[in-house]
């Protein structure tokens, strides 16, 4: 399977959700997959949360979009995710397996680490067809899609990060600017319209200059 296709269809969107559509068709002609579910790590809260699958419309065989683990399931799948191989197993007869998609499921997966050198753990691809369907060769071609997959949910893990941390952004300039009492910020500086106008009246004329500037001020102590 050309994993060129794949990594110039993951990055054709914005958003992963579209891109993991628009790579699936690949993934079903070449693998003979029905689906492709995408999974984040979230270390904190213990959970595997889907964050992109692309499958049948009609399929009633979808595993939970939330998977949360005991301590010890934890360092179980953490482990598995370090050794980086990708794991082939029906859930009636392979714990892991089990564990990712729910022990009604009676699909073949092929579950592949992603793991990123500088974060760690980042999340798993599951690959699922009917009951055997996958082969030695189906998990060398899995292994060929970790790394775009991993760089795939990489960037979608930075992108979310950067939304989380604009929200945290605007909600303070929102704070500041109920304290206050404004609606906007404007490129003013304080006092620019009472008595530190006739200063700045002074430093434009100097501006255009190499002279040096001392501005000498007062408070309500003394001179400064």
């Amino acid at each position: 399977m050309p994993v060129a296709d794949v990594w110039r269809l993951l990055f054709c969107h914005s958003n992963l959700e579209e891109s993991l559509a628009a790579a699936a068709p690949v993934l079903r002609a070449q693998l003979g997959i029905t689906s492709v579910i995408l999974q984040a790590l979230d270390l904190e809260r213990r959970l595997l949360v889907t964050v992109a699958e692309d499958k049948p419309a009609d399929w009633s065989s979808s595993p939970p979009s939330r998977h949360e683990f005991t301590d010890e399931q934890l360092q179980s799948l953490l482990a598995w995710l370090r050794e980086g191989r990708v794991h082939r197993g029906q859930p009636s007869s392979d714990a892991l397996i089990e564990r990712l998609l729910g022990s009604s499921s009676s699909l073949d997966a092929l579950a592949g680490p992603l793991l990123d050198e500088d974060h760690g753990p980042l999340g798993v691809l599951l690959l699922l067809g009917d009951a055997g369907s996958f082969s030695q060769d189906h998990e060398a071609h899995a292994t060929s899609l970790l790394e775009p997959f991993r760089v795939a949910l990489a960037t979608h893990r930075r992108v979310q990060e950067l939304a989380r941390l604009r929200e945290v952004v605007e909600a303070d300039n929102r704070a500041l600017l109920s304290r206050l009492d404004r609606h906007r910020i404007v490129e003013s500086i304080v006092g620019g319209d009472a008595g530190f106008k006739q200063v700045m009246s002074r430093v434009r004329q100097v501006a255009p200059t190499d002279v040096p500037v001392l501005l000498l001020g007062e408070t309500g102590t003394g001179k400064e």
